[in-house]
């Protein structure tokens, strides 16, 4: 709940279509897409998002400046990934 609500406010703030890419992952599922054995995604805490209009930075931006405190940069690779972890922001790059 915690994620989709986060996402309803980053939606209505972004005001154009966003692709969700990737919620809830199985750690099976997490495995195989490469992600890290704590990943918010296991936990339903995280989302994957694509603008579907291409602005990646200006998604960027709004997901900054909401209540999101684990904020991912996959840029290069087409999302933004929010997370909704407990403690303090953490924002990354993806390699």
């Amino acid at each position: 709940m915690k994620a989709a609500k986060g996402f309803g406010k980053i939606r209505d703030q972004y005001g154009s279509a966003i692709q969700i890419t990737s919620g809830y992952r199985p750690p099976h599922i997490n495995r195989q897409q490469g992600g890290v054995r704590d990943s918010q995604h296991i936990q339903g805490l995280a989302i994957d998002l694509d603008p579907l209009d291409g602005n990646l930075q200006r998604l960027f931006q709004v997901c900054r400046a909401s209540d999101c405190t684990g904020l991912g940069r996959g840029m290069h690779r087409g999302f933004v990934h929010c997370d909704w972890r407990p403690g303090n922001r953490v924002v990354f790059d993806y390699s």
